[in-house]
């Protein structure tokens, strides 16, 4: 597909898509109709990434980022009923169609309610990634 740029703005494109089939692959973003994203498509700045997490010993998670892409990317990490060990800020350095993992070791405060973290790309929120899970209360 061919993207021309905006008349009024050299850096921006806008293109109509088939609401119901349109996808772009490269970045795995999902493209819905009625809604507006901002994409950076400069070589130096791809970046797509998915976040998972593992329980593991009593009340403790492991949140991992698996990022691929190009350029310098800073990831943070927030929470609710969770104590994170470690730096909330990681920097990778994407090249070369590598992947870097990010992991961050959380711990459970509460299992009585929900925790919640989220992933932060480069200090955007609109580009965070969000993982939930609840812990079985003990008895």
């Amino acid at each position: 597909m061919h993207v021309p740029p905006h008349p009024a703005r050299h850096q921006d494109a806008r293109a109509a898509l088939c609401p119901a089939r349109s996808e772009c692959r490269h970045t795995g973003l999902a493209v819905l109709p009625g809604t507006t994203y901002s994409l950076d498509l400069r070589a130096n700045q791809v970046l797509d990434f998915k976040v998972s997490f593992d329980a593991t010993d009593h009340n403790e998670i492991v949140i991992r980022t698996l990022a691929n892409g190009a350029g310098d990317h800073t990831f943070s990490i927030r929470s609710d009923n969770l104590v994170l060990s470690g730096a909330m800020t990681h920097n990778v350095n994407l090249s070369g169609g590598t992947q870097k993992e990010i992991i961050w070791h959380a711990h459970v405060v509460s299992t009585e309610t929900p925790w919640v973290a989220l992933v932060i790309p480069d200090g955007e929120l609109s580009k965070r990634v969000e993982v939930t899970g609840a812990g079985a209360p003990r008895r």
